[in-house]
């Protein structure tokens, strides 16, 4: 309804949507020192123009770097990476046909200077418990390496 007085209802995304929004606010909420900002408001905007995999890794590592850039007080830096399950063999930040919809894939949020996870999700179930630890190892990793490569650049 263009030009029209009556207002649509507000947009509530897809499932996965809103499952990134989750991600990004648990990740934040944590690490950025609000007391420093009594009576405002930080709100984190990504916009997804083209994905061949690993669209919300990218917006949690741009979103810390613009959040640094800027110079918003956090006690830590967050850093994220993905892990795919492709025929029984782990790949770190897999493409958009690697992380197809039935395989899983564990996007995880670390903080780098405690090691702490900000945040975990897994999408589909892994063969077993073991395959979990060994996916949380690989993305625990390429955090690691990923933050060097941030941690550079600022």
């Amino acid at each position: 309804m263009f030009a029209s007085p009556v207002y649509p209802s507000t947009w509530k995304g897809d499932g996965k949507s809103t499952a990134a929004a989750l991600v990004m606010q648990k990740a934040f909420e944590g690490v950025i020192l609000t007391a420093s900002y009594p009576k405002s408001q930080i709100d984190i905007y990504f916009q997804v123009l083209q994905n061949d995999g690993g669209a919300l890794v990218a917006a949690v590592n741009a979103a810390s770097l613009a959040l640094v850039n800027v110079g918003v007080a956090m006690s830590d830096f967050v850093v994220a990476c993905g892990v795919g399950f492709v025929d029984d063999t782990f790949v770190v930040d897999p493409s958009s046909l690697e992380s197809a919809s039935d395989r899983p894939e564990l996007t995880l949020a670390v903080l780098s200077h405690s090691a702490k996870i900000a945040s975990c999700q897994l999408d589909s179930k892994l063969p077993d418990g073991e395959s979990f630890e060994r996916a949380l190892e690989f993305a625990t990793s390429g955090a690691n390496q990923i933050f060097k490569v941030l941690d550079a650049q600022v």
